[in-house]
């Protein structure tokens, strides 16, 4: 099954002229079926594509069951709209923060949209989350005229693209089909000609709608109770014991790595308190804004670098999706990432915070100390710059890009330092400094 991860579209046929904007899809593929979890874009005219740190964020999506909101423009202006669906799973209307609705759609029985109203008078919402809740690439396929049966673009089902308009797939399925079901023979079908009741989101064979969203409810309430209340206490427990008996570290510290092999290890989905991600974030940096503010005082490291490290390390440690929440109850989840091993390895180029007389013990106690850990955790910061020839002075007269770049380097990865353009950096590193900035967290 396909999963797309980026689309180019060029206008113009001049090389030295044309005009390209890429989109760029961060996906979930652990889910039932691959879904998009953040959209970033880059445009650019002639054949030099723009270096990868200006990337924009353009959009993020946050799902339950199904896609609950999506929210534009997250790092400047944002605006979120709200989704409801019909029992066909198809997306009947938006609403805004106040509930309000936005937009209403209406579809023929196979997706070919009917009308696009705004109830509210405001300007029509760019939503591509449409027919039986899949994604609509309108860059494909022939303008619309609703009413017509001319549907814009066509639908993303993974293995294949599906049109509205003819009713059809545009390409042969490669499942052979069921010989004691003739319908399914049919290489172009689309739900075997039954699409009232009838959804296809694999791009290979038909489900039930109304199936699909009681088996999931059931299903995820289920996890849910049987996972918090019985078996999570058990199974961390395992978890803490297979991490020991299989560590390849000293017994001493192997204590910080249970935490990781338990949570990840787990069969049963967690459940992730808070009210989002930006809230959650502001208390727990402002709670050791003073902290934060003398580590980097003594130690040379820039405040805002050091905030935006700490807060990549809990959106990756507690991640979700790009902006999801996460455990507002221990703030120093994301600095336990930081090994006692690595800081043993380490003590001797940064004396002052990371001495050589300190023990596997010291460093484990420091972890579970918000204030020390953040003196590590400065410590680990001055090693890299070292190792990578980065100067920390530079900072203050850099400029936003070199600052962006610098922050993704630093929390790319403990074991390749300074690859601001790697996966980790990009969706954890930069979102964090925009929000360190955004929100004016060190004031």
């Amino acid at each position: 099954m396909g999963i797309r991860t980026s689309k180019t579209v060029t206008t113009g046929t001049d090389p030295a002229t044309a005009g390209h904007t890429a989109t760029y899809y961060v996906v979930d593929k652990n889910r039932d079926y691959a879904q998009v979890l953040a959209e970033w874009t880059a445009s650019w005219t002639g054949q030099t594509a723009p270096d990868p740190e200006d990337d924009d964020l353009a959009v993020t999506y946050r799902y339950g069951h199904d896609l609950i909101q999506q929210t534009r423009d997250p790092l400047g202006t944002p605006t979120t709209r709200y989704f409801h669906y019909d029992g066909q799973m198809s997306t009947r209307h938006l609403t805004d923060a106040s509930g309000s609705p936005t937009d209403s759609y209406t579809y023929g029985a196979y997706g070919d949209l009917l009308s696009q109203t705004q109830p509210g008078g405001g300007p029509a919402t760019l939503n591509n989350y449409r027919y039986t809740g899949e994604q609509l690439d309108p860059d494909l396929g022939a303008a619309n005229t609703p009413g017509t049966g001319n549907a814009a673009g066509l639908y993303y089902l993974r293995a294949r693209y599906y049109s509205p308009g003819q009713g059809r797939f545009t390409s042969m399925d490669t499942w052979q089909g069921d010989p004691f079901a003739p319908a399914s023979l049919h290489k172009y079908s689309y739900c075997q000609n039954d699409p009232s009741n009838r959804i296809d989101p694999s791009g290979h064979s038909f489900t039930l709608p109304s199936l699909l969203s009681w088996k999931g409810i059931a299903i995820t309430l289920a996890a849910a109770v049987i996972g918090t209340y019985l078996l999570a206490p058990l199974f961390q427990a395992i978890g803490y014991v297979v991490a020991d008996a299989f560590s390849s570290q000293p017994s001493d510290v192997s204590f910080m790595n249970r935490h990781d092999a338990a949570c990840s290890a787990l069969p049963w989905p967690v459940l992730f308190a808070g009210n989002g991600f930006p809230n959650t974030a502001k208390g727990v940096i402002e709670e050791y804004k003073s902290d934060i503010k003398s580590v980097a005082s003594q130690t040379g490291v820039p405040a805002e670098l050091l905030a935006a490290v700490i807060l990549a390390e809990m959106i990756h440690f507690n991640y979700r999706d790009t902006f999801g929440d996460i455990i507002p109850g221990d703030h120093s989840i994301g600095i336990t990432q930081i090994r006692p091993i690595i800081i043993l390895e380490h003590a001797k180029e940064e004396p002052a915070f990371c001495p050589p007389s300190l023990t596997a013990s010291d460093v484990r106690a420091r972890l579970w100390n918000p204030p020390k850990a953040i003196e590590l955790l400065a410590g680990e910061i001055r090693y890299h710059a070292k190792k990578n020839g980065v100067s920390l002075d530079k900072w203050g007269t850099a400029s936003e890009i070199e600052r962006r770049r610098m922050v993704r380097g630093f929390v790319q990865s403990k074991d390749n330092y300074y690859d601001p353009d790697g996966q980790f950096g990009k969706t954890c590193g930069e979102p964090a400094y925009q929000i360190i900035k955004r929100y004016a967290l060190l004031k």
